[in-house]
């Protein structure tokens, strides 16, 4: 067997762990962890990113539940859906008699 350092050691000639984000706890590198940062208005999550909304808070602009709008009007200039022409089908081979 090789002589291997203690589960907690870094390696030989490594550095020190990087800092982990505020609030993480390391399980595996002890002293890594930062300082949480105070968040606005005591609550317990963090605030979320631009553009996200929160589950339980009012809706966002423009998002409606119930009946969807009626579709647009149809637009006079756009093109005819194309209907394929059914040609009759050919004459016999053989004529029958």
């Amino acid at each position: 067997m090789q002589n291997l350092p203690p589960a907690g050691a870094p390696p030989p000639g490594a550095g020190p762990p990087p800092p982990l984000p505020p609030g993480f706890t390391s399980l595996n590198a002890p002293g890594s962890e930062t300082a949480a940062a105070p968040t606005e208005g005591g609550g317990g999550a963090p605030a979320l990113p631009p553009g996200y909304y929160p589950v339980n808070g009012p809706m966002p602009p423009g998002y409606e539940w119930g009946v969807p709008p009626p579709p647009p009007p149809p637009d006079p200039n756009a093109p005819k859906p194309y209907v394929p022409v059914v040609s009759p089908p050919p004459p016999p081979l053989f004529p029958t008699q």
